[in-house]
């Protein structure tokens, strides 16, 4: 987290500090960034997760080889840990939580995944854009869902 801050106050002309941080990723990196807003609410005032890997090790469609790489990185006690989507979601302060945005095609493998976050969402009665038209999980989808999305960035960023 140190080190992404960083690079980009090192790299950029920044606003640092939280009204000028925002987070947005594709795929693993939608999770990442949803992940690092929701850990660091202090930190980024709102993320973009695009057709985010907001999966389990629990997920049925998981195979057999998935679920053994995902022990690998997040250890044997995913549910409900530091790096569970959907227990970061349960456990935050709806006061403080950063503006999401999840993103994902209709003909994205992933899609389910991001309507189950997004129902987790609406069951928590916390506000959130969340946007699916068809496409698939490539850039030919993301490439329209980052421009689609620049709307809900320059709000919360509060850019004029």
């Amino acid at each position: 987290m140190n080190d992404l801050i960083e690079f980009a106050d090192s790299t950029f002309p920044t606003k640092a500090e939280r009204s000028g941080r925002m987070i947005a990723g594709l795929s693993m990196g939608g999770y990442g960034a949803v992940k690092l807003a929701l850990k660091y609410p202090e930190v980024f005032c709102s993320a973009v997760g695009f057709s985010g890997a907001f999966r389990t090790i629990n997920d049925d469609d998981l195979s057999e080889d998935r679920v053994g790489e995902y022990k690998l990185i997040f250890g044997d006690d995913f549910t409900g840990s530091r790096d569970d989507i959907f227990s970061l979601v349960q456990k935050s302060d709806k006061a403080t939580m950063p503006a999401l945005r999840l993103d994902c095609g209709t003909e994205d493998f992933l899609i389910e995944h991001n309507r189950r976050l997004h129902q987790l969402l609406l069951s928590l009665d916390i506000e959130h854009d969340y946007v699916e038209l068809p496409g698939e999980h490539n850039w030919v989808y993301w490439d329209r869902g980052i421009v689609d999305a620049l709307p809900f960035i320059r709000r919360t960023l509060q850019i004029k």
